[in-house]
């Protein structure tokens, strides 16, 4: 089923402690997975052969940047803060959500003359502590 994204919300909260806050001012965001693949082919051997790599997850969001927005201001910190990853909720219309554990690897701010600031995050979602996690989880509610 494809859903609305005007219904549909993004929410972050820091690693330690606090509460999940609404991200204002979207203008996109895009999720991706990917599984690299591992060449096993021995030599001499005519045709290739591949394992399924490890997994991999990452978000690009593209925002309105809000210089009096504290959540922005905060994300600055987060970059600075390498060590400190958070945690990223998003919020599907169809019931569903996506939820996972991201460090900010990059945020660019930028701005035409006569126009709104924008600022491009890309996350980097790291996998859970616990055995067989996946680096992020689909719910249903």
């Amino acid at each position: 089923m494809a859903f609305n994204s005007a219904l549909s919300k993004l929410q972050w909260k820091a690693l330690t402690g606090g509460t999940y806050e609404d991200v204002n001012a979207i203008g996109s965001i895009s999720f991706s997975v990917s599984r690299p693949t591992l060449d096993i082919t021995p030599i001499g051997t005519p045709t290739s052969a591949f394992l399924a790599g490890v997994s991999n997850a990452t978000a690009s969001l593209d925002i309105f940047y809000d210089n009096d927005d504290t959540t922005h201001k905060a994300w600055l910190d987060h970059i600075n803060a390498a060590n400190d990853a958070s945690f990223w909720l998003f919020f599907l219309e169809t019931g569903e959500s996506i939820e996972g554990q991201a460090f900010i690897t990059s945020m660019e701010i930028s701005a035409a003359a006569n126009s709104v600031g924008r600022a491009t995050l890309q996350l980097q979602f790291t996998k859970a502590p616990a055995a067989n996690a996946n680096a992020w989880t689909v719910t249903t509610t």
